[in-house]
Parts: C-alpha cells; structure tokens; sequence
C-alpha cells in the first residue's frame, strides 16, 4: 500500500477546473438545488438557530405536548453548532443554513483524491475520482440540505483515513484516533453506531493476526470517552423525555433490525435501498447500481488499500441494515466517496476502451441529473406573498411545513408539521388521524400553511383530513405553478 501522494501535475488541471465551475454553481443555486425538498430541512434549521442563543439541541417541538415542556433530542450538537454559527452570522437563509454541508462536501473531494492516490491510482484517475463523487447525486444531495447527514459523512472519511493509515503502519495511535472520531460521530446523528461498528469490524477482519484483538481494543477504548459524554448530556439532561422518546421510537418504528431478526434486517435494507434507487422519478438512480457493483468487485479483487475501501462501504451498508429501522438514502452516502474511487479506478485505470466510455457515461448521468434539478429548481417565496400570509394568520397559530420557518423565522404562532407527524412516539394508544387532531386542539392550532413540501408529505398520510376538517380561505399562486394555501382547522371539541 503505497502512502505517499506525489506531486500534482498537469493530469489534473482539466479536473480542476470542472471542480471549480460545478462549486460556482452549487454556490450561486445553494437556496434553491437539488430537487429534493426535505420536510424537516427546516426544523434541524431552527433547532441549530436556538442552539447557538442557548445551548439547547434538540429539534424544536411544542410547548406542552402532551404534558411536556421540554425539546425533542434528536439532534447531535455539532451540527447544531456549525449550522447555527452559520445562521447566526449569516443571517436566516436556506443558503446559509446548507453553507457548511457544501463545505464538508468540498473538503472530501480532495481526501477522495488522496485515497485514489494511495491505491496507487495515477494522477488523472485520480482526479476522475474527485470529480466523480463532487459531480455524484449524493454529493449533490448532501451538499444542498441543513440536515446532520454530511457530518456523517465527514466523520466517516476522516475515521477511514485514519483506520488505514493505522492498518499500514500498525500505531496504536491511529487507533485511538479512529475509535476518538468513530464515538464522536453520534454527537452528527445516532447512525454513527453504525461507522464504530465497521470500524470495530474492519479492525477484526483486515488487521494482521497478531495484532486483531489489539487494534479492536484501541478502537473501544478511544470511542467510549466521547460515546459516554454523549449519553451523560443526552440521557442525564433530560431522563424522562430520553425515555419517553425512545419508547415512543420503539413502538413506532421498531427497534434495531438486529433484535427482531433477519426478515427485519432484510427489509431495512429494502427499504433504504427502494426509496434511494427505485423511489426516484422514473427510478433513474438504478443507473448508479451496476458501476457501484463493478467499482465494489474490482476493489475486492485487489489487494492493499482498495480491497479494505471495498469492504469499508460492504461493511457499512450491512451494519447500517443491522443497527438502523430507519431508511433514509441519506445515511449510507457517507461512504460513497470510497466507492467513487474504486468506480474510477475500474473505468479509467486500465488500456481498454469499453470501461472509459462507460465511466464517462457515468459522468454525463450525473452532469444531466445537476441540469434537471437546475432547470426544476424552485422559486423562493416571494416577499409578497410572505407578506400576504402573514397579514392573513400573522398572530396566530398556524401549522406549516418546516422549510417555511426560513420565512417567518419570528412568529411564535409557527407550529411544525414534522412535531405533528411525530405524535404517534407521544400517543401510541391513538391512531395517526386521532392523534394529530389531539395535537391540533392541544396546541390550539387555527390555520394550515400549506405548501407543495407539506402536501406531498402530510396529505397522504390523513388522507382525506383537509377535505373533512379544514376550508380553504386563500390562495397565492407565485414561481412556476407554486403556490401557499391557507386552510381553515375545524376540530370538534
């Protein structure tokens, strides 16, 4: 496994450059692409806002839920403190609020092209690499969203490097660090549980026979300082909401795939799977499959640091089935950028014509899916019609799709849609149409807010609802057939 990254040199430069002009763009379309509204984009938003003016991170829900006065926890403070940095300084924006997910995105292609590099890639595969996870759909979608998923990201490119440079050198070191940052990762988002159980993992399977149980030791022992720090602040501050909340999430949404069985292990990789590859328009991501396929069965068939990056993304994609019900595409991107090397050491590193025409077909995939979302991007709400709603509700309590606190930030009328899609973790002994009319009349909810985010999310779970206990009192039609209704609630007693 060759370390040293050698000197630039003119294979690069065209790379480079399409770097440069495809991070212009992201930086010029940062409010409005990709394509993928994300309901509770809004709510981590807001929650990292408050974290920066009080300390508090938790996703924001309402004031007596149920009989609690207290937050959600189920957010990891560092996101919340570079998400609400950013707001803070830069002003309330969906911009600003993303500003440090391109970032992240930004600083890993380099450190993608450093890995190709040390699987001995030459400098033009290499650079091929770089731009093929910064041109990426996931690169794209973790690089427009105020969500904790690219801290994910960043956790598990940062623990790799340092898993393998440990794996080459054999420091114990390394270790510790790769155990530091692996425990670290649950203050971005509880999947970290995932990346140390990889790591933990990998230090089994690839560290030579000698030295196994050793390197698995040292990535325990640097992992449980920052692990337990993490539950002391979130267990210790708050017990009775920590249990509530994971009770509710059990009932909910079940427990660890690993605890119920394989069927239950089975579907969360379906899941995940479906709604990434298969849940997408015209299920065009399928695309990705076979090149991911190939870059992962070349990584397998060599030797050194490729075969270990081959295992690192199987692994994580096994131990994100075991460990999470959850199914967001999002969580198993944070190892794409190791595939993205293997993809374009497979297509570009060899003589042959066939592979390079199809890594560039690749390329051209991704390159049409950014003009798509360019062409398909959004209108912002106009001033106007911000204005509009709030001469309408302002002063009052409304409930709206949390990409709207972008908008109206100040009013404490505001209520979350994502805090009335959860009610079912607070009142499992009602069903979903019961519960949410409980939240409507705890919370003395007056209007919806509604826009195409909240239609698309929370109409085809009530269907039906807003037909039988809301009227419509006003619409603004604004952009390219967007538009904000307001409804008025009727819920008896």
């Amino acid at each position: 496994m060759h370390l040293a990254v050698t000197g630039l040199g003119k294979g690069v430069v065209p790379w480079v450059v399409a770097w440069v002009a495809l991070w212009v763009l992201d930086l010029a379309l940062l409010d409005r692409i990709p394509w993928l509204p994300a309901i509770d984009e809004g709510s981590y938003a807001s929650a990292a806002f408050r974290f920066a003016h009080t300390g508090r991170a938790g996703v924001p829900m309402a004031q007596g839920l149920f009989g609690m006065d207290q937050d959600l926890v189920m957010y990891g403070r560092i996101p919340a403190a570079a998400v609400g940095l950013a707001l803070r300084l830069g002003g309330i924006d969906p911009a600003v609020a993303r500003a440090p997910a391109l970032f992240i995105v930004t600083l890993t292609t380099p450190v993608v092209f450093a890995f190709a590099r040390r699987c001995q890639a030459s400098i033009p595969v290499a650079g091929a690499a770089a731009l093929l996870w910064y041109v990426s759909v996931p690169a794209r979608l973790l690089a427009h969203t105020a969500r904790p998923d690219p801290f994910i990201l960043l956790f598990a490119i940062v623990a790799a490097w340092f898993f393998f440079q440990g794996l080459q050198n054999g420091r114990p070191a390394q270790f510790l660090l790769t155990g530091l940052v692996a425990g670290a990762s649950l203050e971005a988002h509880m999947v970290g549980s995932a990346l140390a159980l990889t790591l933990g993992i990998l230090a089994l399977a690839l560290s030579p026979s000698g030295r196994r149980i050793r390197n698995a030791l040292l990535l325990v022992a640097g992992a449980l300082p920052p692990a337990l720090v993490w539950l002391a602040v979130h267990v210790g501050s708050q017990p009775d909401l920590w249990r509530l909340q994971w009770g509710g999430l059990w009932r909910h949404w079940a427990p660890a795939p690993l605890l119920e069985g394989p069927l239950a292990i089975l579907r969360s990789m379906a899941l995940r799977y479906g709604e990434y590859y298969w849940g997408a328009r015209y299920h065009r991501y399928l695309f990705e499959v076979p090149f991911l396929i190939a870059g992962l069965v070349f990584g397998l068939r060599q030797g050194g640091l490729a075969r270990g990056l081959s295992w690192f993304v199987v692994v994580f994609h096994l131990c994100l089935a075991l460990l999470s019900s959850l199914f967001h595409a999002e969580y198993m991107f944070a190892v794409y950028p190791l595939a993205c090397v293997l993809i374009a050491m497979a297509c570009f590193g060899g003589s042959r014509r066939a592979p390079k025409l199809l890594g560039i077909s690749l390329f051209a995939f991704y390159l049409l899916q950014t003009g798509y979302w360019v062409a398909k991007r959004p209108t912002p709400l106009p001033e106007r019609v911000r204005a509009a709603v709030l001469a309408r509700v302002g002063g009052q309590t409304f409930l709206a799709a949390d990409n709207l606190w972008f908008s109206f930030p100040n009013e404490r009328g505001f209520h979350s849609v994502v805090a009335a899609h959860l009610v079912p973790l607070w009142a499992p002994d009602l069903d979903r149409p019961a519960g949410f009319e409980k939240y409507l009349r705890q919370q003395q909810i007056e209007f919806i807010v509604m826009d195409s985010v909240f239609d698309s999310f929370l109409t085809p779970l009530l269907p039906g609802f807003l037909d039988q206990r809301a009227t419509l009192i006003e619409q603004f039609p604004y952009g390219r057939g967007q538009s904000i209704k307001i409804f008025r609630i009727r819920v008896p007693g």
